[in-house]
């Protein structure tokens, strides 16, 4: 059997190691889902449905020195290719670069798509069979993103452990996750505050209101919701979406109210997009406010 080891760096700052200490309950919590993340490409490529007792023989990171700062490991992940352990049918040759580099791009598109749709410009996704099993680029003009198959599922499967992640900076708790490889200097995952709200469901509601004009067609005043279809033009699609008013206007609803008379208004909407399925974006539900601020 010939081992195989590729470097990696691990870095923790902020909420689990500040000047009072260690907090090992978010540590543990951290390194176990960072473990996930790799895990979910070794599935991919194995062909397991799950880590198995004996795949811990042949795949694992360990960490080879810890480092003050907040807390820094330098790590390796390590991979023993045997063919029956990892039998996989085509021609891929799976070792610990690919598996990183697999779950870096991983990242790096789920990343991508997920920033988009929150500045309410959704990519079209292509996944398309390739030689090249981390393909993923970018048509910026046309908002295409093109992946591998390996890279699409990878995306998918990653999203748990960056939920769990991600959930360490939740309570406006500030700081950073990122795992990096000199391998790879050009990828990594990185997880903040900045971005951890990403990661935290299969639905984003866009940052940025647009302006959009339709007619509330139904309309109830206990939970400030119902029913407002846009007319074709809009930057959305034609159709009646369900509708939420925004908490600041929902003490002065006559606005909305008054469209049920089959008056057309103009608001001002926040898009609440389903991801889930990643490359098939969905609207589930506008979030109104008036756009004359009243």
């Amino acid at each position: 059997m010939t081992e195989e080891k590729a470097a990696i760096t691990i870095s923790l700052h902020g909420t689990m190691a500040n000047s009072k200490g260690i907090d090992l309950y978010i540590l543990g919590n951290t390194l176990v889902n960072i473990q996930n993340l790799f895990d979910r490409t070794y599935l991919h490529y194995t062909g397991h449905e799950r880590i198995r007792t004996g795949d811990r023989q042949y795949y694992k990171i360990m960490a080879t020195n810890i480092r003050k700062g907040s807390i820094i490991f330098d790590a390796g992940l390590s991979l023993f290719a045997v063919q029956q352990v990892l039998a996989l049918s085509g021609e891929v040759t799976i070792d610990p670069k690919l598996l990183i580099d697999t779950t870096f791009t991983a990242f790096k598109f789920l990343l991508e798509v997920l920033v988009k749709t929150k500045e309410n410009n959704p990519p079209e996704i292509k996944v398309e069979s390739s030689t090249n099993p981390i393909l993923f680029n970018i048509n910026g003009d046309n908002n295409i993103v093109c992946v591998s198959p390996a890279v699409y599922e990878v995306a998918s499967n990653i999203r748990q452990p960056l939920k769990n992640l991600s959930s360490t900076f939740m309570s406006n708790n500030k700081g950073e996750i990122s795992v990096t490889s000199k391998d790879i200097p050009q990828k990594c995952i990185n997880i903040s505050n900045e971005n951890a709200n990403l990661f935290q469901g299969q639905k984003i509601i866009s940052e940025k209101p647009v302006l959009i004009t339709g007619i509330v067609t139904s309309y109830n005043h206990l939970t400030f919701s119902g029913h407002f279809a846009v007319p074709r033009g809009m930057i959305i699609p034609e159709r009646q979406y369900s509708f939420t008013i925004e908490k600041m206007y929902q003490k002065n609803d006559a606005f909305f109210i008054d469209s049920l008379k089959g008056y057309s208004i103009q608001v001002s909407v926040r898009i609440e997009y389903d991801t889930s399925g990643l490359d098939n974006s969905k609207i589930t539900k506008l979030y109104l406010a008036p756009n004359d601020g009243t």
